[in-house]
């Protein structure tokens, strides 16, 4: 996922960002408790929404030069 122009900071916050997620959605039972992707479907939306939003703005600094947007994963 963290091409050689996707920075490895920006790839830890990403992460970092689907952890909190995770967790704000399934309680620490529920986490010890699930069996085998028990809450792909649960979470599946959430974390296609956070891979799209990650794209867009790689693809907005990537192919805009000096592009002024707020930064997510910086």
């Amino acid at each position: 996922m963290a091409g050689t122009n996707f920075r490895n900071k920006s790839a830890f916050a990403f992460l970092q960002d689907v952890r909190k997620k995770f967790r704000e959605r399934y309680s620490d039972e529920e986490i010890l408790k699930a069996r085998d992707y028990d809450m792909s479907a649960g979470f599946s939306e959430i974390y296609k929404n956070l891979i799209v939003t990650v794209c867009f703005i790689y693809r907005i600094h990537t192919t805009v030069p000096n592009t002024k947007t707020t930064k997510i994963y910086s």
